[in-house]
């Protein structure tokens, strides 16, 4: 993030503020966030300013020519994520209900500051985010007893912490895994409330799904990638895709940007 006063840059493309704006005072110019809005076309202007938990544009919204003048109300305006111009721009900035599932018992560990870093940089674009560090919670594993398919009619009879979890799967809309890779796959304590949504089959509303993870080897995430691709085809969810660091890659400012992109797509 770098802070912009009257004039930035992006690519070769000027951001030139109004008066108005800078009567707002210093806003901070998202980097990664530069020329695409959800499914609509390459955006021809200008990327996207963010003020706290404001996101204003100054840009051409898909095939129009009118660039919106930054003004007081359009804070009001693109808060409610539409576009005044025309029926073609649906919820230009849509928010979203954002679960992050962190598996490290490791509090500072890197799992646990990929996590964070992921959940500062949706939080920073105006989504809702929900980090529960899983590791922590007391969940066992799917005992295949058929409970959940017969009398239990979708609930698990296991009443232990994931009965916290359920109700926050059943509203994200977008779920985040973030697992150290211990042994090539995702770890126990990913695993176990995944596989517990078995009782239900898919989460109700998940839409996307990223992964996160961390490794002190190299070339040691194949089977948690497959894993996770999988799971993503079987709910029929957007795989937004993954970041891994290893040992030397982890708390870098490299991973960190690869992150924030990685947030980016939701």
């Amino acid at each position: 993030m770098k802070n912009v006063s009257e004039t930035g840059e992006i690519g070769g493309e000027p951001l030139h503020l109004s008066t108005e704006v800078k009567n707002h005072g210093c806003f901070e110019l998202a980097e990664k966030e530069t020329f695409f809005l959800n499914n609509h076309k390459k955006i021809s202007s200008v990327p996207l300013v963010v003020r706290g938990n404001f996101c204003i544009f100054a840009l051409q919204y898909c095939n129009h020519t009118k660039t919106h003048t930054i003004m007081k109300d359009s804070i009001k305006r693109e808060q409610n994520g539409a576009c005044s111009d025309s029926a073609e721009c649906e919820n230009v900035r849509t928010k979203c209900k954002v679960l992050i599932l962190q598996g490290s018992p490791r509090a500072n560990g890197n799992t646990a500051w990929m996590a964070e870093e992921y959940k500062k940089a949706a939080e920073a674009a105006g989504h809702e985010v929900t980090l529960v560090n899983v590791s922590k919670k007391k969940i066992a594993g799917c005992m295949a007893c058929g409970y959940c398919r017969n009398k239990g009619n979708g609930a698990c009879i296991q009443k232990d912490d994931m009965q916290e979890l359920f109700p926050l799967m059943n509203e994200a809309e977008a779920l985040v895994l973030a697992a150290p890779i211990y042994y090539f796959t995702l770890c126990a304590q990913i695993q176990a409330p995944i596989q517990r949504m078995y009782c239900v089959n898919t989460p109700a509303k998940v839409k996307k799904m990223a992964l996160l993870m961390s490794s002190y080897s190299p070339n040691v995430y194949d089977g948690a990638t497959a894993e996770f691709r999988d799971i993503c085809n079987y709910w029929k969810v957007e795989n937004m895709g993954a970041v891994t660091a290893k040992i030397d890659e982890q708390k870098t400012d490299e991973t960190k940007q690869k992150i924030q992109e990685l947030a980016s797509r939701l």
